[in-house]
């Protein structure tokens, strides 16, 4: 009864996991690109301007959103240029500041030079492990070698992407704070966005724990040599 059980705790898990992973991967990335996600972002800038007394600008992966009156403005940012995004948020003006621009480009080369890779491609490789592992346990003995070595490659390699993701960034902005307080006499230049490191660390702890039960699924009747596609043998 116990051997059964424990046989079964991997499929649980994979199955508990998969909803909270999903979330706790999709907010991050979509951070920053809908109002109603005010609190969640890699980091926020403050700069002087001279049209507006202060800019605050949140930065999450894809997108970006500037505190404005009476609503915040916020737009995603793949393949937009600094002048463009800052035409859209403040309207087509020839006198644009040059501040502005500059500080737009400086978190779009945040974006796409340090942060974007690790957390982008450790969500795609989770989710086609999960597409090949519940294809597997659909399959039960019947699933090819070939299948089950993918899937548990793929969730051993999300795993991996996670975890870099989730120390890049809480290395990358807490570098940024101490860089900022030292480099710009006005405090909170830079500050960094706690509850988004949060939940990577948390979906990266719990794709830990997914790989480990998908290892579990797709090793279980290769000691029996059950596979019966061409393909697995």
């Amino acid at each position: 009864m116990a051997t059964k059980l424990f046989s079964g705790l991997p499929v649980a898990l994979i199955a508990v996991l998969s909803v909270p992973i999903f979330l706790l991967t999709l907010f991050p990335l979509i951070a920053s690109t809908s109002k109603s996600l005010d609190n969640i972002y890699l980091i926020s800038l403050i700069w002087d301007n001279t049209v507006k007394p202060v800019v605050l600008l949140r930065v999450g992966y894809y997108g970006m959103c500037w505190k404005n009156s009476p609503a915040d403005v916020c737009l995603g940012t793949s393949s937009r240029s600094a002048k463009t995004i800052v035409s859209k948020v403040f309207g087509p003006n020839p006198s644009q500041s040059a501040d502005d621009i500059a500080g737009v480009q400086f978190a779009l080369d945040l974006q796409r030079k340090v942060f974007v890779a690790f957390m982008t491609a450790g969500g795609l490789a989770w989710f086609f492990s999960l597409i090949l592992v519940v294809l597997v346990i659909i399959a039960k003995g019947n699933a090819g070698a070939s299948w089950r070595t993918v899937a548990t490659w793929l969730a051993s390699i999300g795993a991996i992407l996670m975890v870099a993701s989730a120390w890049s960034t809480t290395s990358g902005v807490r570098s940024l704070e101490v860089a900022s307080a030292y480099l710009n006499p006005e405090p909170g230049f830079i500050t960094g966005g706690n509850l988004l490191i949060g939940l990577q660390w948390a979906a990266a702890i719990l794709t830990v724990i997914y790989a480990w039960a998908v290892s579990r699924v797709t090793s279980e009747g290769r000691k029996d040599d059950v596979y019966t596609y061409n393909m697995g043998r």
